[in-house]
């Protein structure tokens, strides 16, 4: 918004993944949900409380898969719960860019990886800062139902009951919706897109 500073896009190398074709999908006999943690200890196990607090999220159609944020590791989170820790909750480590695409939802908080699973065409539940200032990575120009925010269980469970009924033609429309966001918000990594960034150090 300032025309004195210069802006040149550029590519970004961890984003190159939104480009290639899905190679993995998700399990047909469940919906599988993963949720990615912040990088905050506590603001972690607030957002925990409210996914346990879903009945909705008990029922055996659904499987939640829990991936910490690099920062910390997932055992620091189940030591402040202790015996509390949901038995429903399965712990998953890995890349985040490849795991993604084995699930049908992703629940997270603000974080660039909604946008990576957006483009992707698979849905996003953002589950609003319960401490501090709400800070939502999706731009506000962007008005599709391919994701929500929640600030409480139930929410979030009419959210996750969204998604997991989704048609074969909803599903489609989604995808469509993955390949627009890719087009309007990333950029490949190509030798003149490259180059172009170098440019402005030489």
């Amino acid at each position: 918004y300032c025309s004195d500073l210069k802006v040149v896009v550029a590519p970004a190398f961890r984003y190159q993944h939104v480009f290639e074709k899905r190679s993995l999908l998700p399990d047909p006999a469940f919906f599988s949900i993963l949720v990615t943690l912040p990088g905050f200890v506590d603001e972690s196990s607030a957002m925990l409380d409210l996914i346990a607090a879903s009945q909705c999220l008990r029922k055996e159609k659904y499987r939640i898969f829990v991936k910490a944020h690099p920062a910390f590791s997932i055992r620091s989170i189940m030591k402040k719960y202790g015996k509390r820790w949901p038995k429903h909750f399965k712990c998953i480590e890995g890349d985040f860019a490849r795991i993604i695409e084995g699930y049908d939802l992703l629940i997270s908080t603000a974080t660039g990886t909604c946008v990576e699973t957006l483009a992707k065409g698979i849905p996003v539940i953002i589950i609003d800062r319960q401490h501090g200032l709400s800070h939502n990575p999706i731009p506000e120009s962007f008005a599709e139902d391919i994701y929500q925010i929640c600030n409480t269980s139930e929410e979030l469970s009419a959210a996750v009951e969204f998604y997991s009924k989704r048609s074969p033609d909803k599903i489609k429309n989604h995808e469509k919706v993955g390949k627009r966001i890719i087009d309007k918000y990333f950029t490949p990594v190509t030798s003149q897109n490259v180059n172009r960034f170098l440019r402005l150090f030489a």
